[in-house]
C-alpha cells in the first residue's frame, strides 16, 4: 500500500469514529434515591442510606406510558427517556411509609438530566409531609446509578466506534508488517 494511501485510509477512518461520537444521542434521564429516613426529617443525611429494590413508577400525564423501575444496589433509579413531562412516585413496601413528597412532576429536555428526585421512607407511620413536588431545572448527571433504561442505540453507537478505531488501527498495522512486493 502505498504511504499516500495509507495516510487517506487513516483520515477516513478517523473521519468515521468522530462522526460516530458526534451522532451519539444524548442521554435524558431522571435520577433519584429511595433512602432510609432514620430520623424522619424528609432529608438525606449523613448515614442515611439508600434502599436496595423499591419499586419507583414514571409515567406521562396522559399515562400513555407507566413503567416501574427497581432502586439499584445504592439505592438511587435513573430511567432514560425521551423529552416529556413526567410524573415520578414511589411505592414504598408494605409496612413503611414515606417521609419527603411521594411524587414529583417535572419536564425533561432533550439530552438534560434532572436529578434530585429524592425519596425517604421508614418502618412504620411517617410525620405529615406534602404529598406532592415540581421541579423542572435540569441538573447534572451523577456518576453512579441504580438501574437504569436500555438504551440500546447508545450501545450501538459505541460498538461501532470501538471497532472503527481498532480496525483501522489492525488495518494499518498489518499494512505497515505486509512484506513488499517489488515490480519489475
Amino acid at each position: 500500500m502505498q504511504p499516500t494511501l495509507k495516510w487517506i485510509t487513516l483520515l477516513v477512518i478517523a473521519v468515521l469514529a468522530l462522526a460516530n461520537v458526534a451522532a451519539r444521542p444524548q442521554a435524558t434521564t431522571l435520577r433519584g434515591m429511595v433512602f432510609s429516613d432514620a430520623n424522619k426529617n424528609g432529608k438525606l443525611d449523613a448515614g442515611e442510606t439508600g434502599l436496595v429494590d423499591v419499586r419507583v413508577q414514571v409515567s406521562t400525564p396522559d399515562q400513555s406510558f407507566v413503567h416501574e423501575y427497581r432502586t439499584g444496589s445504592d439505592g438511587t433509579y435513573g430511567p432514560v427517556l425521551s423529552e416529556g413531562t413526567f410524573t415520578v412516585r414511589i411505592f414504598p413496601p408494605e409496612g413503611w411509609s414515606v417521609t419527603t413528597k411521594d411524587s414529583y412532576t417535572v419536564f425533561v429536555q432533550h439530552g438534560t438530566a434532572v436529578v434530585g428526585l429524592d425519596f425517604g421512607i421508614v418502618q412504620g407511620t411517617a410525620p405529615s409531609k406534602p404529598s406532592t413536588g415540581s421541579s423542572g431545572a435540569p441538573g447534572t448527571l451523577p456518576v453512579t446509578g441504580g438501574e437504569q433504561a436500555d438504551d440500546v442505540s447508545a450501545d450501538l453507537w459505541s460498538a461501532l466506534g470501538l471497532w472503527l478505531v481498532v480496525g483501522g488501527a489492525a488495518f494499518l498495522g498489518l499494512t505497515a508488517l505486509a512484506p513488499r512486493v517489488r515490480r519489475k
